[in-house]
């Protein structure tokens, strides 16, 4: 890659840039673990969610006394006002995002009605590469299976057993799917593919939805491209059969 940047302006934009965040990232980790260990904490779960994710969602799900083995005593112990005033600190530092999307699941009265738009934070994908590095990877496999768990609590029943259309929706199970692998719990997250969303039937017949459905099938694959893909560990003979078919459906109409 740094050769073929040497050759290509933009690309060697590209790469500089991720090293530079990279850099901020590592400047940020030392100074947060002296002067705020909650803030880092709280930064390194909220690295844990690829699509944003609300205050209220990261204070159900990693605060509270029953917390402490799973969030470490210093970001458990955040009341939900501290938990803001640390994410605008972060934000402030632009080591997070700000942006809005519709409430999910639970917090919307129907599927397609019009919601309530709420505040999300997320992570430039260098930072949170950098500061999910300084999180152990038993840690970090505990918040996924924490995060899978809280985010399932913000699902609504299929309205007349129809499967999602809301994009907020779709972002959520696409997110609940990714924390579950990251969970190491293969099987559940393609059944949760197949399932609650639908799998090739709904998000493409129905949606058309095949960048998100090729987006979640790499995500089995461990983010590498079909060509150099491994067959997904933890799925059944059958499933993993499935998996190539699905994987290639989506594939053909990009």
């Amino acid at each position: 890659t740094e050769n073929a940047a040497a050759l290509d302006p933009q690309l060697n934009a590209v790469v500089e840039q991720s090293r530079k965040f990279a850099r901020v990232a590592e400047r940020y980790w030392e100074g947060l673990a002296e002067s705020d260990p909650a803030a880092l904490a709280l930064l390194q779960r909220a690295c844990l969610f690829r699509l944003g994710v609300t205050a209220d969602t990261l204070a159900s799900i990693f605060t509270g006394p029953e917390k402490e083995e799973i969030s470490g005593p210093d970001l458990a112990g955040l009341s939900a006002a501290e938990l803001q005033h640390r994410l605008d600190l972060l934000v402030e530092a632009r080591l997070l995002e700000e942006g809005e999307r519709e409430r999910t699941g639970t917090e919307t009265q129907t599927e397609g009605a019009a919601a309530e738009k709420v505040t999300v934070y997320s992570v430039h994908p260098a930072v949170r590469d950098g500061f999910l590095r300084s999180l152990d990877a038993d840690a970090a496999q505990r918040g996924h299976d924490t995060a899978r768990a809280g985010l399932e609590a913000l699902l609504s029943e299929r309205p007349g057993g129809e499967y999602p259309s809301h994009p907020a929706t779709l972002d959520l199970l696409e997110e609940i799917v990714y924390h579950t692998l990251e969970a190491d719990h293969a099987q559940e997250a393609w059944n949760i593919h197949r399932n609650r969303i639908g799998g090739f039937k709904n998000l493409g017949w129905r949606l058309g939805a095949y960048e998100r459905g090729e987006r979640i099938c790499r995500a089995f694959a461990g983010g590498r491209p079909p060509e150099t893909a491994p067959l997904p560990e933890g799925l059944s003979e059958g499933d993993q059969a499935a998996f190539i078919n699905v994987w290639a459906l989506y594939l053909n109409q990009l």
